[in-house]
């Protein structure tokens, strides 16, 4: 059976951000470690010949690559913002990085606004279309809850952080998942 796979990672390879240039060169570390990922017999279900479909957060970084990953291989891609994209994109720095994401999202076949879903609505009771850190969580659980398996780019030094809380929820609800992360050095 083809399986959905979600994707949860850094949105940087350290703590310290990076200027456009060197995050392109990221992103394209990113891309070469998920073709490999998927495309080697040692892949196994994880094998692109086993994959429907791709889900994924939307945010700079291991997201960009993901959904640029997706693109590339041709398979169906489900992006998922916690909020909506022009205030999910408020705080970036980098108009080339909202340019990509909205290509992305021409390309998705799907398109989830997780605040806006009524079973957060309700279970939370936080004001749809705001900002709270929250939400956050909630699109990584969205997008674990609706896969079949997550493939995470987070260094097992982090013990905090979404990409962190997004590992601690895959194993609380018992979905398979796969880390595939490597020191990125430029």
């Amino acid at each position: 059976m083809a399986q959905i796979i979600a994707f949860s990672g850094h949105r940087f390879p350290s703590t310290e951000k990076l200027g456009e240039s060197e995050m392109l060169g990221f992103l394209s570390f990113l891309k070469q470690k998920l073709h490999i990922f998927f495309s080697t017999e040692s892949a196994g279900k994880y094998h692109l010949s086993n994959i429907a479909g791709f889900v994924c957060g939307g945010q700079i970084g291991f997201d960009l690559a993901a959904q640029q990953f997706a693109i590339e291989v041709g398979l169906p891609l489900h992006i998922c913002l916690p909020y909506s994209y022009d205030l999910f994109t408020e705080r970036w720095d980098s108009n080339k990085f909202r340019q990509i994401l909205l290509q992305h999202m021409d390309y998705a076949t799907d398109i989830t606004i997780v605040d806006a879903e009524p079973y957060y609505k309700t279970k939370y009771g936080l004001p749809v279309g705001q900002y709270h850190v929250s939400k956050l969580q909630w699109r990584n659980q969205y997008m674990i809850d609706n896969s079949d398996a997550t493939v995470f780019y987070l260094n097992p030094a982090s013990q905090k952080g979404g990409t962190y809380n997004a590992l601690r929820y895959c194993k609380k609800v018992g979905k398979p998942w796969q880390n595939i992360y490597t020191e990125y050095k430029p």
